[in-house]
């Protein structure tokens, strides 16, 4: 049987989240629940079930991210050019 994991307290969590979610604003990565469950040493789960606020709050994050730069990615001429070449083949592969 494995031991209990050792749980942070809540202040402690909350100083972790916040580092965590500073790294990811400076590095451009998108906040996981995941990755800040195993910073805290814990389960997913056992993350998500002690500190439920923390995991919502990255969840919301996740889902509607708050950088411009998000929004106002638009792909290259090159890119379309390919996703058009792919909808091409797929269209005369179903007519064969």
């Amino acid at each position: 049987m494995t031991r209990p994991a050792a749980i942070p307290t809540e202040t402690r969590a909350r100083q972790i989240t916040d580092h965590y979610l500073n790294d990811c604003r400076t590095n451009g990565k998108r906040p996981s629940v995941l990755a800040l469950a195993t910073r805290l040493g814990l389960s997913n789960t056992t993350f998500r079930r002690h500190f439920p606020q923390q995991a919502k709050e990255i969840a919301a994050l996740r889902s509607h991210p708050s950088s411009p730069a998000a929004h106002e990615a638009q792909p290259s001429p090159y890119d379309v050019l390919i996703a058009r070449n792919a909808k091409l083949r797929r269209t005369n592969r179903a007519l064969t």
